[in-house]
């Protein structure tokens, strides 16, 4: 009688086991997870590295590739995700937070929201900076300019986040609106605007997902075309029904594909596109509407997508785009555009990372007291590259030379006179590879640059007063730059 209980305990434990074993024997039979949750899966890890060594991170690898591709993971996910947020009120995703009545929110925004991401006063008038630049180029090419940061989710919505985070005073987006309007820069509070505009009945943000719906977008695209002094789209609201497939609700449940409401309009498009439309996370996609008058250029990202259809619909030639760095030499393809550029409140710290592509702006030398060069201190260093036409400029600024506000210039010096540029106050973080210095970046115009040899320094002037820094330029001409960057 021992012996078939020892027999019926091994036999059960080694069930037990194999149970516990079959995901991850059934992994090469497993398609990953699913499309919906929009990242790349990790990829089975090689023994050896390029160099033929030894991998030595191939175990922490083959842990990450079994994790994003073990048998059942959807169904898995999601069964989690359903006791906790039903059961516990808690994720099943530390991306994803529960938030009440059934609406769900991106976790990054969660610092925004309670006041835990903050700006100091250098970073706020880089960012104001870097928009006074973009939009002195856009009024010299004819056009207007607005800058139309999109709101997280909780800071439209914040009566529906859980109890336990507490809303912060102010927040990133609040400062940088006080210093647009200080400095005289277009923007949109959208922030306050949805706020206001907000239906009890039909909600403008989707409960499941962490973008505004098609109703909230109709009515930022009319804020916008007010701004630029067009008609608004008169579109009346048709209905509702459960046909979009919330992000958020994609990375609680990959595998039950639950639907959330979506706002539909009663009218015909008349606009049409002229580029190889494929879906609205194109990175570049024109439209035309021949029925309507001028242009518009828009830098946006995946907030943009349902603003496409109603801009597109108002204008006689639109271009958008989600490529990075913001090319505004795109205005050259087109007839005096307008520009816009909306990017989401939780990445507006991405204005100090990529300079947009654009002349950096002439300014006049001689009438400035430029004092002699000194030698640079610690971090501050200049690179130099060929790009779209231009010379890219760009590099890192010791905190030394740095205070709350300051003005960055390129100066070339030749037989001819001095020439100088403001450049952007941004430190090229995937440039330089590493991130969070003080940094500039600035694209010359090669037909710009002198014929014969010449020199390049840099220009810091703030509150601390004029300095010229040396060493951190190179003595070129422009036929050498061409052929050897």
């Amino acid at each position: 009688m021992v012996v078939i209980k020892k027999k019926s305990a091994a036999i059960c434990i080694s069930i037990f086991f194999i149970i516990c074993a079959l995901p991850v024997l059934l992994t090469p039979f497993s398609g990953g997870a699913p499309a919906a949750e929009k990242r790349a899966l990790a990829e089975f890890p090689s023994i050896v590295t390029e160099e033929g060594r030894p991998n030595l991170e191939f175990f922490n690898s083959l842990s990450d590739y079994l994790s994003d591709r073990f048998y059942f993971r959807a169904q898995l996910v999601s069964v989690n995700s359903l006791i906790k947020e039903n059961v516990f009120k808690t994720s099943g995703n530390e991306k994803v937070i529960v938030g009440k009545n059934g609406w769900l929110f991106f976790h990054e925004t969660l610092d925004d929201y309670t006041g835990g991401k903050q700006v100091s006063e250098r970073g706020l008038n880089n960012m104001v900076s870097v928009l006074r630049l973009i939009d002195e180029y856009v009024r010299d090419k004819g056009g207007k300019f607005i800058f139309v940061p999109a709101p997280n989710k909780n800071s439209v919505y914040p009566q529906y986040m859980p109890p336990r985070y507490i809303p912060g005073k102010s927040s990133v987006l609040d400062s940088l609106y006080a210093a647009l309007e200080d400095e005289g820069i277009p923007f949109i509070d959208l922030k306050t605007y949805l706020r206001r505009t907000i239906s009890s009945d039909v909600p403008l943000y989707h409960k499941r997902d962490s973008h505004w719906n098609n109703l909230g977008a109709w009515f930022v695209c009319n804020k916008i075309l007010d701004r630029l002094n067009k008609p608004p789209l008169a579109c009346p609201v048709n209905y509702t029904e459960r046909v979009y497939e919330g992000d958020l609700d994609a990375m609680l449940y990959p595998s039950l594909k639950r639907l959330d409401d979506q706002v539909f309009f009663d009218y015909i498009p008349t606009y049409t596109y002229t580029s190889n439309f494929k879906s609205p996370d194109d990175i570049t996609i024109r439209a035309e509407n021949p029925a309507k008058t001028g242009s518009l250029l828009m830098f946006r990202d995946s907030f943009g997508n349902a603003l496409l259809p109603f801009i597109a619909e108002d204008f006689r030639e639109t271009c958008y785009t989600r490529a990075v760095p913001y090319n505004l030499t795109l205005m050259e393809t087109m007839e005096s555009p307008d520009v816009v550029i909306e990017l989401a409140e939780r990445n507006l710290g991405n204005l100090l990372t990529r300079a947009p592509i654009m002349p950096a702006p002439l300014r006049e030398p001689e009438r400035r007291d430029i004092p002699a060069a000194e030698k640079t201190e610690g971090y501050t260093f200049m690179r130099q590259r060929v790009h779209q036409g231009f010379l890219h400029l760009y590099g890192g600024i010791d905190d030394f030379y740095l205070s709350d506000k300051n003005e960055i210039y390129i100066l070339i010096s030749s037989e001819r006179g001095k020439l100088m540029h403001e450049a952007f106050p941004v430190h090229e973080n995937i440039l330089l590879g590493e991130e969070g210095r003080g940094g500039f970046s600035a694209y010359l115009p090669l037909d710009g640059l002198p014929e014969g040899d010449f020199d390049i320094s840099l220009i810091i002037n703030n509150r601390n007063g004029m300095r010229q820094i040396e060493g951190v330029g190179f003595a070129e001409n422009k036929e050498w730059l061409i052929n050897n960057l």
